[in-house]
């Protein structure tokens, strides 16, 4: 049992998809933009990944990465904090016959495995959730439980500019999903006011703490991408 002052990851933060209908439009409608089976396989790629791994995905949303990793895992554990984003990512594997993901209402803090260490663990767009003080407890929780060597895929909305461009960046990105519609408009805003991305030179201090050592895959459009491996 978790102590009364820890960060409860399961209060909804930004916009709200607790309504299956909800989420069926948000999948719908990201699927128009992203190449989701692209997506996942350049992070497969990258993480070079065997029949013989066993990988974690933090934040799986609809299920898309993990319903891709498992047909090249030899188990996928899928964990989100959101029971309507798993039920709908559970039918959609169902679907596809797919046996070999077991699917966790879990977020980065509370998650525990007893007895496994992961090849791979995977979070795309979902750190932010935290704070700074909670990324740490989500880090090390990730460092610890993976195997010697393993490695951990982050992509996430992440802030590689001086402290005195962020109203300039952040105003930019903002107008820029405009050209995507309103509604993405609207969730710009709240991710800048509500939510909790943070700068590269903080992440990258916390991951060095932590004890990984880090590749920057690439930084475009306030997306980084880092290939972190454990010592």
């Amino acid at each position: 049992m978790k102590p009364e002052w820890y960060f409860d990851e399961f209060t909804q933060v930004g916009t709200d998809y607790t309504d299956i209908k909800k989420v069926e439009v948000y999948d719908a409608k990201m699927s128009k933009f992203r190449n989701y089976k692209n997506e996942a396989k350049l992070i497969l790629d990258t993480l070079k990944i065997s029949s013989k791994d066993i990988l974690l995905e933090i934040g799986t949303g609809t299920g898309h990465f993990a319903i891709e990793a498992s047909k090249k895992c030899k188990k996928v554990y899928a964990a989100d904090v959101s029971k309507t984003m798993l039920e709908y990512a559970i039918s959609k594997a169902e679907k596809e016959n797919i046996k070999n993901i077991e699917w966790i209402n879990s977020g980065f803090l509370n998650f525990k495995f007893p007895g496994i260490k992961f090849d791979c663990i995977v979070s795309n767009a979902a750190l932010h959730h935290l704070p700074d003080f909670w990324k740490v407890i989500a880090l090390k929780n990730i460092y610890d439980s993976l195997k010697n060597k393993g490695n951990f895929f982050l992509s996430d909305v992440i802030f590689s500019c001086n402290i005195n461009e962020i109203n300039t960046i952040i105003n930019n990105w903002i107008d820029n999903t405009k050209k995507i519609d309103d509604e993405f408009y609207s969730e710009a805003i709240i991710h800048a006011r509500e939510e909790y991305s943070t700068f590269s030179w903080i992440l990258e201090c916390i991951l060095k703490k932590i004890g990984f050592k880090y590749q920057k895959l690439s930084d475009t459009n306030n997306i980084i991408v880092y290939l972190c491996t454990k010592n």
